[in-house]
């Protein structure tokens, strides 16, 4: 896929590698130690986000691409002098 970063777990595409780690949530099992002795580790909590998870983000499908982005530009790029574009808001 030229372009663009897959989620083999989801199987969504993203725009960028910013978008792709964004998407992920949870944490990485923690080490479990007794002492300075290393028992194992905690089970993780990393997955992916949901659509309307993402979306609730501030994160953006683009209806051309389909591929998600993290929505700090504006959705179909930047204005042209004195073209308006769909912005999206950052909160």
């Amino acid at each position: 896929m030229a372009g663009g970063y897959l989620c083999v777990t989801c199987k969504e595409t993203f725009t960028s590698d910013h978008a792709f780690r964004m998407h992920r949530t949870g944490e990485y099992g923690k080490a479990l130690y007794q002492g300075s002795r290393l028992l194992g580790y905690a089970p993780h909590t990393r997955r992916c986000m949901s659509q309307e998870e993402m979306s609730a983000a501030g994160m953006v499908k683009h209806p051309g691409s389909g591929r998600w982005s993290t929505g700090l530009f504006p959705v179909g790029g930047f204005p042209i002098k004195g073209d308006a574009q769909e912005t999206v808001e950052i909160p």
